[in-house]
């Protein structure tokens, strides 16, 4: 399932990246993978992990 801040990522690389797709790709197998795909025009165009601060705010870091 998909965490509040994953959604939250998502969205501003949407925003920010039009023509950039983000598909889910954490399946909560393990602590080291990260959570989104990025793809354009059909092809990889990276990786994006979501975090919570210890604050409890939002924050992303690009693995």
């Amino acid at each position: 399932m998909t965490r509040g801040e994953e959604l939250w990522v998502a969205a501003c690389i949407k925003a920010a990246l039009p023509g950039m797709e983000v598909r889910a790709h954490d399946d909560g197998s393990s602590n080291v993978v990260h959570e989104l795909d990025l793809i354009r025009n059909g092809s990889s165009a990276g990786a994006q992990s979501a975090i919570r601060t210890a604050g409890g705010g939002d924050a992303s870091t690009k693995r």
